[in-house]
């Protein structure tokens, strides 16, 4: 797993945002789809709990932080797959 550095990855996370596979494929990386589906539910879940009021924003955008890390860990530039 070779991955990139997570300041090198722009998301946008929400319910009116391309999916994260979209957006990682618009920046001209890669990234298996089933891995892509995991962190999409990941996401999605962590919407839910704010929509819920069971986290706060701050805690929401702490584990972004972190989902983003991992997120890159997993992508590749579309030059490394060729």
């Amino acid at each position: 797993m070779s991955g990139i550095k997570p300041k090198q990855l722009q998301l946008n996370f929400g319910a009116l945002v391309p999916s994260i596979a979209e957006q990682i494929d618009m920046q001209g990386l890669v990234i298996a789809r089933s891995v892509a589906q995991q962190f999409q539910n990941d996401a999605d879940a962590i919407i839910r709990l704010v929509v819920r009021q069971l986290i706060p924003d701050s805690m929401a955008r702490q584990i972004r932080q972190r989902l983003i890390k991992r997120i890159a860990a997993e992508c590749k530039s579309k030059k490394e797959k060729q």
